[in-house]
């Protein structure tokens, strides 16, 4: 989980901010119906940017995105199993990966990327993970 208050991430994925989203009539009425059967509390959230479109991303061990999921409102999410999922999908592939590696050097040892940049694509649906090494 990642957590930017400064909202840098947001924008280099391409998340903005929309008034218009945010307050819908279909995004209003889904918080009518979790407030009234009890799962949506009110509460005082003064940190949080109502106006800021939020998404789904999985970035496996490799950097790869595995899941770009930019919200189009408030309430468009990824559900927990499909993230669950591609978590264990990505994992069960960097294991095997490793393994491989492992099999064909195993004197090398496995080196992190640390000039891997996250940059928005033109494709408005994702985002691109590029390594410069």
């Amino acid at each position: 989980m990642l957590v930017d208050t400064e909202r840098i991430v947001y924008q280099r994925y391409g998340l903005p901010r929309s008034v218009a989203k945010s307050w819908s009539p279909g995004t209003l009425w889904w918080y009518v119906r979790r407030f009234f059967d009890g799962s949506y509390r009110l509460g005082s959230r003064l940190e949080e940017d109502p106006n800021q479109l939020g998404g789904d991303f999985v970035i496996g061990p490799d950097y790869k995105i595995m899941l770009a999921h930019p919200s189009r409102t408030p309430i468009d999410r990824v559900s927990v199993s499909e993230l669950l999922s591609v978590v264990t999908d990505s994992l069960q592939e960097s294991d095997f990966e490793q393994r491989s590696a492992s099999q064909r050097n195993p004197s090398q040892e496995n080196v992190d990327c640390t000039s891997c940049q996250i940059r928005p694509t033109a494709d408005p649906s994702g985002v691109n993970a590029d390594c410069n090494s």
